[in-house]
């Protein structure tokens, strides 16, 4: 398993719809996934993912 597996990711719409509540949530999931997979060593950057709608 690596992180990509894990990842939520979320089309520009449905980023949209969260409120910032949810929206920091999902960074915060995120971040815990990275920092636990990092930990395993199995860490990547998805390319797939757009980080960017994270902030």
């Amino acid at each position: 398993i690596d992180s990509c597996e894990v990842a939520l990711d979320f089309t520009e719409e449905e980023w949209r719809l969260l409120d910032s509540g949810q929206k920091a949530l999902c960074c915060e999931v995120m971040q815990e996934v990275f920092r636990n997979m990092s930990a395993l060593g199995k860490a990547r950057i998805c390319s797939g993912l757009s980080s960017s709608k994270f902030f």
